[in-house]
C-alpha cells in the first residue's frame, strides 16, 4: 500500500489582517471571504 501525499489547496479568499487607527486607538482586524457578500463586523 503506497502513502499518497495529500496537496493542500490555496484559500480561494486569502485573509487579510490589518490595523486601523481611530482617536489614538490601534485596532486589529481580519478580512476574509468574496468582496461582493455582506460584512460581519465582530467586536
Amino acid at each position: 500500500m503506497k502513502n499518497k501525499a495529500k496537496k493542500k489547496k490555496a484559500a480561494a479568499y486569502p485573509s487579510l489582517h490589518k490595523n486601523v487607527n481611530i482617536d489614538g486607538l490601534e485596532i486589529f482586524y481580519r478580512e476574509a471571504g468574496p468582496k461582493n457578500r455582506q460584512t460581519l463586523l465582530l467586536l
